[in-house]
């Protein structure tokens, strides 16, 4: 799981981090780069053409990017990872309205727990599962109730 975050992705972003410190913003450029190379797909399910990683997948490519800029590195960490947090927080939404809550797991050992506690009659959501209820939702797809449980 990989983003297109090359060398000379990085030296061009070095090359406008100046320009990004004056603007306030990331130059259009950037955030045209960002979206070719793939960056923001690593989170997105595999469902709606992401590659499904995990939240260390976006760790090397921000710390490539912070080479070149800065502020391009922490826009595209804090994009990514607030869009998933947001996910999140629409699922434990849903579920607190009807008085459950999410718990979002990731690691096997955890999922491990998850079957056991699942077994033992508490529903325990996991963070691949939710982020894609939260993608379907967000762009209107149907959900079945019994995809929540």
């Amino acid at each position: 799981m990989t983003a297109g975050v090359t060398q000379a992705f990085v030296d061009r972003l070095g090359q406008r981090a100046q320009q990004a410190e004056e603007l306030r913003r990331l130059p259009a450029a950037t955030v045209a780069e960002l979206i070719e190379s793939g960056f923001f797909d690593l989170l997105r399910p595999t469902r709606y053409g992401g590659q499904q990683a995990q939240f260390a997948a976006i760790f090397d490519p921000v710390r490539r990017m912070a080479h070149g800029c800065a502020s391009t590195a922490w826009t595209a960490a804090f994009y990514t990872l607030h869009n998933v947090r947001e996910s999140r927080a629409v699922i434990a939404g849903l579920l607190g309205a009807s008085g459950a809550s999410a718990h979002f797991l990731s690691s096997p050992l955890q999922r491990a727990k998850r079957d056991v506690d699942v077994l033992s009659g508490h529903v325990v959501f996991d963070y691949d599962v939710s982020r894609e209820l939260a993608g379907a939702l967000a762009i209107g797809v149907k959900v079945a109730p019994t995809a929540m449980v």
